[in-house]
């Protein structure tokens, strides 16, 4: 069943939660496991390709002692599925998007999912997405450093826009850019996450799942992101503002600071 939220309940929940600081991971892997999976035949068929020639980058740079093993979630054993923490079938039979997420690579750890979109974007689709248990050496703007423990969902994305210049505006709502989404979902110390904060909204004990909030995620960005392209900014500004976390709050901002954000007309 795919999650939805009721109105500006997700807003709310993050809204709540502070950047969690989860012991940090102290090494990566000597070898690397990745699930492959897509939604049409022909994305079947390209990751197919992409296995059996190797074409996907998928280690470290300058480390080519790790071991690499990939596989098609449409080969795998049913036994071998049902081991994975990431549901990929759930998440497949509930993603309805034309182009995002529809191509999934899948890792129980590795160093950072935007190493791996940055490096295949010549060879994996427009919308492919990498989502990982664990990130070893996560990364973000500019030059941010992170880990990632397990009951994180941490995934990068790869988008395409005809104009380069309205790039950065799609942070608020990629030229072909990955794009990165993060969220706390089960990891209550030292802060707290959005499944405790839900408990306390409202009275249920059911739980947020990964797959879920990621498949609602691209379901929802799809339509946002055609709006987008064909209208600019404007027509979300209204829903954008409704969502802002941090109204009613005092912000202090330096003089340098401020220049900053004019000259960059943000």
């Amino acid at each position: 069943m795919l999650f939805t939220s009721p109105p500006r309940l997700l807003p709310v929940l993050l809204h709540r939660i502070a950047a969690a600081s989860p012991p940090p991971m102290t090494s990566s892997p000597s070898s690397l496991f990745f699930v492959l999976a897509a939604k049409s035949k022909a994305e079947i068929e390209l990751a197919k390709q992409l296995k059996d020639t190797d074409a996907l980058t998928l280690t470290e740079d300058n480390d080519d002692e790790e071991e690499i093993a990939v596989k098609l979630y449409s080969e795998m054993r049913e036994e071998e599925k049902v081991v994975s923490s990431f549901d990929v079938g759930k998440y497949m039979s509930s993603n309805g998007t034309d182009r995002f997420g529809r191509f999934l690579v899948w890792s129980p750890g590795l160093g950072s999912t935007q190493d791996v979109v940055s490096k295949n974007f010549g060879v994996i689709p427009v919308g492919s997405v990498c989502v990982a248990d664990v990130q070893f050496k996560g990364r973000g703007r500019p030059k941010n450093v992170w880990d990632s423990c397990k009951g994180c969902l941490m995934f990068s994305f790869t988008i395409q826009m005809e104009d380069g210049r309205m790039v950065p505006l799609v942070q608020y709502k990629t030229h072909r850019a990955p794009s990165r989404i993060g969220v706390n979902l089960d990891n209550r110390y030292p802060t707290t996450c959005l499944n405790a904060a839900l408990q306390e909204l409202i009275s249920t004990s059911c739980l947020l799942r990964r797959e879920d909030i990621m498949c609602s995620f691209f379901n929802k960005f799809e339509k946002y992101f055609d709006l987008f392209s064909v209208q600019g900014f404007q027509p979300l500004e209204d829903l954008y503002c409704k969502a802002w976390l941090h109204s009613q709050r005092d912000h202090f901002v330096s003089v340098a600071q401020l220049v900053q954000v004019q000259f960059c007309n943000f």
